[in-house]
C-alpha cells in the first residue's frame, strides 16, 4: 500500500497523509493549540504546547533504602540503580550510632567503574541529609556502623528525581574552581583584601609567616590609633609606622 490515502480516488480527491503499517494505515495529524472554537495556531518551537509542573518528580531507590539494623562494624551495601534520566540523588540517614556513608556513582550497571565517590562520617544521633547531582549512570551507597554496639534506629532513605542539589545545611553546593579564567592553583591563587593593608593573597600569607604577623600588628596599631583619636589622646605619629620591608 502507498503511504498516503486519496479521498474519492476515482475523481482525484484530496490526499490525506498516512503511515502505512502493513496491515493498516495510521493517519498523520498535526497538533494545534486553542480552546473549543479557537484556532491557537499549529504547534511549533515558538508556539509550544503549554505545560504545568506538578512539583518534583521523584521515586524511591528500593535497592538503596533500608531500615535493617547493623551490628557494630557491619555495613549495608546498596545495589547500583539507574539514574540515567534523573537530575539528582537525595539520601537521608538517621542513626543512633556513628556511621560512615559512601555515595558512589557508576558508569556501568555492574558497579565496577566508579566515576564519583563521596565519603561522609556522621556522629551518632546526627541526621544526614544530602542531595547530589546525578552525574553518573548508576548510583549506590554503603553505610557502615562505626559504633561499639548495634544500631537501634537506623533508617536509610534514597530517592531519585528532579530535585535541586543541596548540602546538609540545605544550601546549594558551590565549588570555587577558577579565578581570572584559569583553574585555581598555587600559581593562580585567589587574592584576598586585608583591610587597610596592601592587596595580598592566601599563598603569600602561608609562605611568609612574618608578613602575616606584620599585617596583624599593623591592624592592631591602627585600631589603637582610632581609639586614641576618639578619646582625644595625644600620641606620637611615629609610633604607628610599620616596617617598610613588609608593608609599603
Amino acid at each position: 500500500m502507498s503511504a498516503n490515502t486519496i479521498l474519492n480516488a476515482g475523481t482525484g480527491g484530496d490526499v490525506i497523509a498516512a503511515d502505512d503499517l502493513g496491515t493498516a494505515k495510521a493517519q498523520r495529524v498535526k497538533l494545534m493549540l486553542g480552546a473549543t472554537g479557537v484556532d491557537g495556531g499549529n504547534v511549533t518551537p515558538t508556539n509550544a504546547i503549554p505545560t504545568i509542573s506538578s512539583g518534583a518528580n521523584v521515586f524511591q531507590g528500593a535497592g538503596n533504602t533500608s531500615s535493617a539494623q547493623l551490628a557494630a562494624g557491619a555495613s549495608f551495601s546498596g545495589t547500583p540503580e539507574t539514574v540515567f534520566n534523573q537530575a539528582a540523588v537525595s539520601v537521608l540517614v538517621v542513626s543512633d550510632q556513628p556511621v560512615q556513608i559512601i555515595l558512589n556513582q557508576w558508569q556501568d550497571a555492574g558497579g565496577t567503574k566508579v566515576v564519583v565517590s563521596q565519603i561522609f562520617t556522621v556522629a551518632a544521633n546526627v541526621n544526614f541529609s544530602q542531595s547530589i547531582p546525578a552525574s553518573g549512570n548508576y548510583f549506590s551507597l554503603k553505610v557502615t556502623n562505626l559504633g561499639p554496639v548495634a544500631t537501634t534506629s537506623l533508617a536509610i532513605d534514597t530517592v531519585y528525581g528532579t530535585l535541586l542539589p543541596a548540602t546538609q545545611l540545605n544550601n546549594a553546593p558551590v565549588a570555587l574552581a577558577e579565578y581570572a579564567g584559569a583553574a585555581i592553583s598555587p600559581s593562580n591563587p585567589v587574592p584576598v583584601q586585608v583591610a587597610n593593608t596592601p592587596n595580598v593573597n592566601l599563598a603569600t600569607l602561608g609562605a611568609d609567616p612574618a608578613y602575616a604577623l606584620a599585617l596583624i600588628y599593623a591592624e592592631l596599631k591602627l585600631i589603637t590609633q582610632y581609639l586614641q583619636m576618639g578619646l582625644s589622646v595625644q600620641e606620637d605619629p611615629n609610633n604607628f609606622r610599620t616596617d617598610p620591608s613588609y608593608l609599603q
